[in-house]
Order: structure tokens, then sequence, then C-alpha cells
């Protein structure tokens, strides 16, 4: 007897939004399991923020990621393939809205299409959650978080960021427009009135 796919659901969005914390009450109120995105490997990534890190480390950073999202990608595809739902704080498309920022144009072009033979057989969410929130917010709890990495982050690097975003809603990456749901207002990680706030918003929006 065969067994029906898992349902599919990834959160995404800039640095500091929430998304780790609303993937983990998305998935409870599924009974779903999390896939958190796996970066802590990655050994650019710290040197990235650091100033003049882009176009020292952003070629490095960017392929070092794909090793990670292929794997991840490959396994998730198995567990949904069992029968198991799951919920990532990630999207894969995502990397192609950082490389863009982060790569010179020619760069860019040789990793997009590394990127695509990779992930061509990438599992497609059910559903993309993408979280925002204003630049001045984001700002904030990137310091309240005290990350050391992120303490250097360009705020106009985060602007753009939030720009390319807020792009899907004109150009989806998926075949279902994504889910907004703007956490200015909503301090997802610490706040269950917040939590419960961005839970009803993908129900109505679902």
């Amino acid at each position: 007897m065969s067994t029906a796919r898992g349902i599919y659901v990834a959160v995404a969005g800039p640095i500091g939004v929430g998304k780790s914390a609303f993937a983990t009450v998305l998935a409870a109120a599924m009974g779903a399991t999390v896939v958190p995105e796996a970066f802590v490997d990655n050994p650019f990534l710290s040197r990235l923020y650091e100033p003049g890190g882009l176009s020292r480390w952003g070629l490095a950073c960017e392929f070092s990621f794909l090793p990670h999202r292929f794997r991840q990608a490959a396994d998730i595809a198995r567990r949904l393939a069992a029968g198991e739902s799951i919920v990532t704080d990630w999207y894969v498309g995502q990397n192609l809205i950082y490389s863009a920022l982060t790569l010179a144009p020619d760069e860019f072009a040789a990793y997009r299409d590394l990127f695509a033979c990779l992930m061509a057989t990438a599992p497609v969410p059910d559903r993309l959650i993408c979280l925002d929130a204003e630049l001045p917010t984001i700002l904030s709890r990137i310091q309240r978080r005290g990350r050391s990495m992120e303490s250097t982050i360009d705020p106009d690097y985060l602007a753009r960021l939030r720009d390319a975003y807020r792009a899907w809603r004109l150009h989806p990456p998926v075949p279902h427009p994504p889910v907004y749901i703007d956490t200015t207002h909503l301090p997802i990680p610490d706040c269950p009135t917040a939590q419960a706030t961005a839970l009803s918003a993908v129900w109505d929006a679902l």
C-alpha cells in the first residue's frame, strides 16, 4: 500500500524576523517535523559580515552552502515520500537571493547554473510563508540576540535583503503565492499571543 506524500511548508525571510521560532510553532500546530537550516558548518559565514567580507568571501560562502542545501533537500524529499510532514525555517530558493546580493554578475551567473542543476529535483513547498519586519525592528532584534557574527552586518545589506524577499510578491518562486506576515509588532520567540496571531494569519491565508 502506498504512503501519501507528507505536507511541506517552508518559512523564509530576512535575518531577525522570527523564522526559526515560527517554524517550531507552526510544526507543532501541524504535527510536522522541523528541519532547521544547516549553516553552522559554513566556515566562511562569520567572515562574510566583516567589513569588506561580501566581496572577499561571498563566492566561497555561497558555494560552501550548496552541498548542505543539496543534502538537506534530498533528505526532505525522502521524508516527504515516506509520509512525514516537514516545516523548514528556510527555503532553498533563498540561496539565489543571497547570492545575487553577494556575488559579482559573472560569479552569480556561474552559481545560478550550478544551483539549477543541483536543485532540479529539490521538493517544492506546498506553501511558502515569508516573514518580514521593518528595518529598525530587525536591527534591534539582531542586537538583542547578540550573535557576534551578526554584529557587523551592514544595514544597507539588510534593506536590500528585505527588498529581494518582497519581490517574491510579483515573482513567486513556487506555484502558490507566498503568504506574507509582518512581524514588526509580533515578537514571535517571546510572546504566545504573537505566535497565535501569526498562526491565524497562516490559516486565514490558506
